[in-house]
């Protein structure tokens, strides 16, 4: 079983934390990623839902590579309409050189941070409909920034 590359077998919490330690110079970052739409022969524009070391889930646009990995963006003119439709669609400037645009969805006026739960925001975990209402909110979020994303690349012209 193949969890994240060079980790195989044992795939218990703390084999996959160690993998990611960040003494071993790693990040912790675990995400999916889904293919929107095509951009050239190297690259496809994906929406990918990712969860970083601080325990804060946060979502947007990044250029998959045809090998599966997230591709680095470079000031290119073919990805600067898409950067700008990014930003217009999550109403954010988060970027990096890994997207092209993201966000940190908000649930009852917070963010959503698994290391910050206090005694409030808890209860979405523990009590099954809670839970099921805040996956039904940043599940309908997402599927509405794509379809956003989708549309303004459509006018473009894209």
């Amino acid at each position: 079983m193949y969890l994240a590359k060079g980790l195989r077998g044992d795939v218990s919490k703390k084999a996959v934390r160690q993998h990611y330690y960040p003494d071993n110079n790693r990040h912790r970052y675990f995400g999916i990623s889904f293919k929107i739409c095509k951009l050239c022969s190297i690259y496809d524009i994906g929406f990918r839902v990712e969860l970083n070391d601080d325990e804060r889930i946060y979502y947007g646009f990044v250029l998959l590579r045809r090998d599966g990995y997230i591709g680095r963006q470079y000031e290119q003119e073919e990805i600067k309409p898409y950067v700008d439709i990014a930003s217009e669609v999550l109403k954010t400037e988060y970027k990096s050189s890994y997207w092209l645009g993201y966000k940190f969805p908000e649930y009852q006026n917070q963010y959503i941070s698994f290391s910050d739960f206090g005694a409030e925001q808890m209860r979405y975990l523990v009590e099954d409909a809670e839970l099921e209402k805040l996956i039904e909110t940043v599940a309908q979020e997402s599927k509405d920034t794509v379809d956003k994303f989708i549309k303004a690349k459509k006018e473009a012209g894209l």
